[in-house]
C-alpha cells in the first residue's frame, strides 16, 4: 500500500510540474515557440526589435491594404510575358557587377511599407539605368505618403496604401531626394515638402504587373522580371512568425495572419530555392541585416480566394502583387489618364479618358454620331471591373497611339482591367483605378470624383480652356475669350480679363471631366489667385458627353492681379492647377 501511495504522490507531482512548465511556456516570450517551430522548418527565429511590440504596433509595421479591398479583376492577365533565354542560377542585385540596391530603411510606426517598396524599387531602377552601382540614391518616401492621397484612397498614408498607385505616382510625378522631405513616420502634409520638389523629382518611364493581381504568383515570372528589369516591388501576407525571423530560409510555421506588406525583391538562388527580400524595418534588430531569404515555397503557399474577406489564412502568397519598372514603355501595355489633366492615379466613372499605347487602331477615326459607338474602325475598349463584369466603352476617337473613350458609368469603383483590341486583332492591356470613397458608417465603397480641368493647349497645364461671360447692368451677356493662339510661341497664351465697372459681373466658365459625381454643389470650391471665387454651377455641361462645367463669379478684389492660379477642389480632391490673367 505504501508503495502505491508513493506512486500516486509522485504522479500528482509530475502533473504539477507539467502544469508549471505549460504556464511558463504560455507566459514566455512570444518568439520562444516560434523558435522551436522555425528550427524544425530550417530557419532561425528569436527575439528581434519587433518582438516586444503589441499586436497593433506590429500591424503598423505593415501597410498594404487587404486584398479583399483591392479585388483585382479575374480577367486581368499579367501583362509581362517575359522569358529570358537563359537565367543565371543565382542573381543578387547587391552584387551584380556592382551594388544596385539602396540601404535598408526603417518605416517605423507608420503603415507606409508601400511607399518604401515603391521608392526602393525606384532607387535601384535609377542606379541600373544610370549605371551608377554603389552610388546609393536616397529618395523621399514621405513625399509618397504626404503628396499621394490617392495611394491610400484618401484615408492617410500611415493607414496603408496600394503599391500600384504608388507606381503610377512615380511615373507621373516621381519623388525628390530625402533631404527635400525627411521621413516623419506620420501622414504629414505635402506643403511641408520643399517647394521645388516636382521640378527635381526622379521618375521612371513605365511600370507593369509581373503577375496577375491577387492570384498565386509564379516563381519563374518573378525571376524573369527580376533579371530583365531589376528589383521589384512585391507584396506578401505576413504571419506572426515573420516578426521573429533572425536568419535562414524562411518558410511559414504560423497560422496567425497579421496583415499584408510590401517589400523589395532583389535576388534569387536556384540551388537553395529562395528569394532575397529587402525589408523596411531597419538594418539592425531584425533579419539578416534587414533582409530575409524566403523559400520559393512561400510563392506557392497561397490558398483560397484572396478577394474573400473571410479568408483568414491565405498563406504567404509572396508576389500576389508584383510590379516592375522600365526605362521604356512596356510592349502591349496601355496607360489610361484623365483626358483633361493627364493624371492617371484614379479616374471617375462617366468621365473622358485617354489611353496611350501602340498599335491600338488601324488609323485615326473619330465618332460622328450619337450615341457614341463601342466599335470604331475595328477598335474596341473593354473594361473589366472589380465585380468581374465586362463593359464596352463608348469611343470618341481612335488612332494607333491613342484612344479616347468614356469610362462606363456602370463600372464598379476600384481596380479595373482595360483591354483594347485593334482592327488587326492586336490586343493591348492595362489597368486603371476607378475613384471611390468609403462610407464612414458601413465602410462600403462608393463612386467618387477624379477632377480634371481642360487647358487651352490640351496638355493639362498653363492657360485654362474657358469662357468669360460678362453680365451687364441691363442683364445682357457677352462671351469673351480668355486665351488666344500666339504663332510665334506656337501655343495659346492668356487674354487679360477686364472686370469692368462695378455695375457688371464677370463669370468664368471652366470645363473639365471626372467632376459630376460630387455629393453636392457645396463640395466644389474654387480659388483664383488665392481668393475664393463663388461657384454658381457645377455638373454636366449638358451637350457634350462626359464634359463637366464649373461656373464661378470673379471677385472684384482680383482687379489688377495679372496672371493668377486657378485651384479647383471637388469633394476634397484637387484638380490640375491652371492659370488665367486678370487686368
Amino acid at each position: 500500500m505504501k508503495i502505491k501511495k508513493g506512486l500516486k504522490i509522485w504522479g500528482m507531482g509530475f502533473l504539477v510540474l507539467l502544469s508549471a512548465a505549460a504556464a511558463a511556456r504560455a507566459e514566455g516570450p512570444p518568439w520562444a515557440e516560434q523558435a522551436v517551430l522555425a528550427r524544425e522548418a530550417g530557419w532561425v527565429a528569436g527575439e528581434t526589435s519587433l518582438s516586444p511590440l503589441p499586436p497593433d504596433d506590429l500591424k503598423r509595421r505593415l501597410g498594404v491594404r487587404p486584398p479583399h479591398e483591392f479585388v483585382g479583376p479575374q480577367k486581368m492577365r499579367p501583362a509581362m510575358a517575359l522569358q529570358a533565354p537563359s537565367l543565371p542560377e543565382r542573381l543578387d542585385w547587391r552584387n551584380n557587377g556592382g551594388n544596385f540596391v539602396s540601404p535598408v530603411r526603417d518605416q517605423g510606426n507608420c503603415g507606409s511599407c508601400w511607399s518604401f517598396s515603391a521608392a526602393g524599387a525606384l532607387e535601384s531602377y535609377l542606379m541600373i539605368v544610370n549605371q551608377t552601382p554603389g552610388q546609393a540614391v536616397d529618395l523621399a518616401e514621405q513625399i509618397l505618403v504626404s503628396c499621394c492621397p490617392e495611394c491610400s484612397e484618401w484615408l492617410g498614408g500611415c493607414l496603408g496604401g496600394w503599391p500600384h498607385i504608388a507606381a503610377e505616382f512615380l511615373r507621373e510625378k516621381g519623388t525628390a531626394a530625402e533631404s527635400c522631405y525627411p521621413y516623419t513616420q506620420t501622414d504629414g502634409s505635402c506643403s511641408e515638402a520643399c517647394p521645388s520638389w516636382l521640378s527635381s523629382a526622379q521618375k521612371m518611364v513605365d511600370w507593369n504587373w509581373v503577375t496577375t493581381p491577387n492570384k498565386a504568383s509564379n516563381v519563374e515570372a518573378l525571376k524573369n522580371a527580376l533579371y530583365a528589369h531589376g528589383p521589384l516591388s512585391v507584396s506578401l501576407a505576413v504571419y506572426q512568425d515573420f516578426y521573429s525571423y533572425r536568419s535562414g530560409i524562411y518558410k511559414r510555421t504560423s497560422s496567425w495572419l497579421s496583415g499584408y506588406h510590401a517589400v523589395v525583391l532583389v535576388g534569387y538562388d536556384d540551388r537553395e530555392r529562395y528569394f532575397i527580400i529587402k525589408n523596411s524595418w531597419g538594418s539592425t534588430g531584425w533579419g539578416e541585416s534587414g533582409y530575409i531569404r524566403m523559400s520559393y515555397d512561400t510563392v506557392t503557399d497561397c490558398r483560397g480566394d484572396l478577394d474573400d474577406p473571410s479568408n483568414s489564412n491565405p498563406g504567404v502568397c509572396l508576389g500576389y502583387m508584383a510590379i516592375a519598372f522600365s526605362p521604356s514603355p512596356f510592349a502591349g501595355k496601355v496607360t489610361s489618364v484623365n483626358s483633361a489633366s493627364y493624371a492617371g492615379l484614379e479616374l471617375a466613372r462617366d468621365s473622358i479618358v485617354t489611353a496611350f499605347g501602340s498599335d491600338l487602331a488601324l488609323g485615326p477615326v473619330s465618332s460622328s454620331s450619337l450615341p457614341l459607338p463601342t466599335d470604331l474602325g475595328g477598335t474596341t475598349v473593354k473594361i473589366t471591373d472589380n465585380k468581374k463584369r465586362d463593359s464596352l466603352a463608348p469611343l470618341f476617337s481612335v488612332a494607333p497611339g491613342q484612344v479616347n473613350f468614356l469610362l462606363p458609368p456602370e463600372a464598379a469603383p476600384g481596380l479595373a482591367a482595360v483591354t483594347i483590341t485593334s482592327g488587326n486583332g492586336a490586343v493591348s492591356t492595362g489597368s486603371l483605378q476607378i475613384a471611390r470613397r468609403y462610407d464612414s458608417y458601413t465602410w462600403e465603397p462608393y463612386a467618387s470624383v477624379a477632377p480634371g480641368l481642360f487647358s487651352a493647349n490640351a496638355d493639362g497645364k498653363g492657360v485654362v480652356a474657358a469662357n468669360a461671360v460678362r453680365v451687364k447692368k441691363d442683364g445682357s451677356q457677352v462671351y469673351e475669350p480668355v486665351a488666344q493662339y500666339d504663332p510665334e510661341q506656337k501655343k495659346f497664351v492668356p487674354v487679360p480679363i477686364d472686370l469692368g465697372p462695378e455695375t457688371e459681373q464677370v463669370y468664368l466658365c471652366l470645363y473639365g471631366t471626372g467632376i459630376r459625381a460630387l455629393p453636392s454643389a457645396a463640395a466644389a470650391a474654387v480659388k483664383i489667385g488665392g481668393v475664393d471665387a463663388p461657384v454658381t454651377y457645377v455638373g454636366p455641361q449638358g451637350y457634350y458627353i462626359g464634359l463637366d462645367q464649373i461656373n464661378v463669379r470673379l471677385p472684384r478684389s482680383l482687379v489688377g492681379r495679372g496672371e493668377a492660379e486657378i485651384l479647383l477642389t471637388v469633394d476634397g480632391k484637387p484638380a490640375n492647377a491652371l492659370r488665367v490673367k486678370i487686368r
